[in-house]
């Protein structure tokens, strides 16, 4: 005669039949019995269950409720801690459930309904197949995912063992995989990936998204420095794939509990801020959390760490568009391209405040390419539209100049998005000119000239440039910084320089761009000293592309802005 099951019966009403063999097969495991009798144990007490296992906590009186009994609901979850503190693994997603139910649930009265706690429970024990998580690291073949490291960190703080949590980061990865492709990028991952589980075979190691790991330690103190070391020794081995040899490097940040962080997202947020400390200081390296840093220090890190996650979503970064006017005219000319990021919790960030730490990062380049790939793909669907489109500008970053293949990427979305070499315009500041090579910059900007692109010199006369770069880059444009047009009509010496830079401009073949105008008075001086082209509130403020595409649709085909009399002579 079969014998009966002591855990089908409670497992059969806290569970669906879809699921109970499933669920049996795995409690009836010698290995797993313990552990799953403490599961049915808790799940019966939270369902009201009479069930006779072996250390079943006594019921006690509910106070308030007269004729009820209520389970010791303190005493089942210290029972179930006390077991799976014993297991390895593959029994971490139980314990992150004890932990949820701990939350929830700070004192019986007044918290969750049993049915609640208990779907709690089965939530957290069944929420993905059992062998996700069961194998030892390793034993396994790949790192665990993002979604197993929300699972493994409570695991490991509910044993209170102080422990080290790393995170590493591949310096430029982002144009590493602009390069070569995402499919040769998720290779060369995956070689990472496996060699990490290799070499730290007592760690545990989870691939959290794009170019970031994260390693659970049991290193602490001084020997998690000689961790960090370990894995970015292991990092710098060179990876082959189809007989092409890459090098990589990467940025390890470090914290540790109880130390650093009592919880989950307090611990990963101080590992990233570790490892931008780490790039911040060159990359290739490693940095331990300190709790000194300043909260601004703090602050940006934060920022950094809500960037990268960014760049991954669809609905955060965005593109604003200004149109540049023909002041005789009044058409539009071009449509410079601005950054915008819709932060879930900041609201609106400025591009002053990112655009900076991206810049100082890797991110500069992943960005810059989507934001790019973004104006292209609008540009299309305007024209698509059919509606009167301009020219699109696009900014490019002193690191996206160093890019030796950049042309090849533009050239490539300009392909995928069929969009006319000479129907972008991509704009350079004279910063990004002083901070890269002159010879890399000239072939760069060669390249794209090439392709029929057009180049804008941003931000004239406030930055590094002079009279020698202006003839050797030979800019199809040059946009006059709005310092010096906010001035006019009330500086003489600022109407004196943008005077001289419109007379220079005319001697060198250039065409010219008024940024910032805002007043009648300014646009009309600029169009009386020879200046047509103007970009500013005056006309329109950055419009999302909705409204940029109904403010194509309502322009005339002319609208006469300039002034009445004739132009006057420079």
């Amino acid at each position: 005669m079969t014998q009966p099951d002591p855990f089908h019966d409670p497992l059969s009403r806290a569970f669906g039949s879809a699921e109970l063999a499933g669920i049996v097969q795995f409690c009836n495991q010698a290995s797993r019995a313990d552990v799953c009798a403490a599961v049915v144990r808790l799940v019966a007490q939270l369902r009201d269950d009479e069930v006779t296992l072996p250390g079943f906590p006594p019921r006690r009186a509910c106070p308030g409720h007269p004729g009820q009994c209520q389970p010791d609901f303190h005493a089942a979850l210290a029972s179930l801690e006390s077991e799976l503190t014993q297991t390895q693994a593959s029994l971490a997603r139980l314990s992150a459930a004890v932990a949820s139910l701990r939350a929830r649930t700070p004192d019986w009265q007044g918290g969750a309904s049993p049915d609640e706690l208990a779907a709690g429970l089965e939530h957290w024990l069944h929420r993905q197949p059992s062998h996700a998580i069961q194998q030892p690291p390793q034993a396994r073949n790949a790192p665990y995912a993002a979604a197993d490291l929300a699972v493994l960190l409570p695991a490991r703080l509910a044993t209170g063992k102080p422990f080290s949590l790393l995170c590493l980061s591949l310096d430029h990865f982002a144009s590493l995989r602009l390069r070569h492709g995402a499919a040769l990028a998720e290779r060369l991952l995956s070689q990472l990936g496996q060699r990490l589980l290799a070499h730290v075979p007592h760690d545990q190691v989870a691939h959290l998204g794009q170019d970031e790991f994260a390693i659970l330690s049991e290193h602490i103190d001084d020997s998690a420095g000689h961790a960090a070391r370990r894995v970015l020794q292991r990092v710098g081995i060179e990876l082959k794939i189809d007989g092409e040899r890459f090098a990589l490097s990467a940025s390890v940040g470090v914290s540790q509990f109880p130390a650093d962080g009592e919880d989950a997202e307090t611990l990963l947020l101080r590992a990233r801020q570790a490892t931008a400390a780490a790039r911040r200081a060159g990359g290739a390296t490693w940095a331990r959390y300190h709790a000194e840093h300043t909260p601004a220090q703090q602050a940006r890190e934060a920022l950094e760490n809500d960037l990268r996650l960014a760049l991954g979503r669809p609905d955060e970064m965005h593109l604003h568009y200004q149109p540049i006017i023909n002041f005789r005219t009044g058409q539009v000319v071009c449509m410079e391209s601005l950054a915008r990021w819709q932060h879930p919790r900041l609201g609106m960030v400025s591009p002053e405040r990112f655009i900076p730490i991206a810049e100082e990062s890797s991110l500069i380049i992943a960005l810059g390419h989507r934001l790019l790939d973004t104006a292209l793909a609008q540009w299309q669907s305007w024209r698509q539209a059919g509606l009167p489109v301009a020219p699109v500008s696009v900014n490019l970053s002193g690191r996206q100049l160093c890019k030796p293949d950049l042309a090849d990427d533009v050239a490539a979305l300009l392909h995928r998005h069929q969009m006319p070499p000479a129907m972008l315009q991509l704009e350079i500041t004279e910063t990004a000119l002083a901070q890269a090579g002159a010879a890399p910059i000239s072939r760069t900007l060669d390249a794209l000239k090439a392709l029929g692109v057009s180049i804008a010199l941003d931000d004239f006369g406030c930055g590094y440039a002079n009279l020698q770069q202006l003839y050797r880059f030979r800019p199809e444009q040059i946009k006059i910084d709005r310092s010096f047009i906010s001035k006019i009509g009330l500086d003489p010496h600022s109407e004196v320089i943008v005077a001289a830079l419109l007379s220079l401009s005319q001697n060198f073949g250039v065409g010219v761009v008024a940024e910032g105008v805002e007043t009648l008075e300014q646009a009309n001086w600029l169009w009386r000293h020879g200046c047509d082209v103007l970009q500013g509130f005056l006309f329109s403020r950055p419009l999302p592309a909705t409204e940029m595409a109904a403010y194509l649709r309502d322009l005339p085909q002319s609208r006469a802005m300039c002034p009445l009399g004739e132009r006057a002579p420079m």
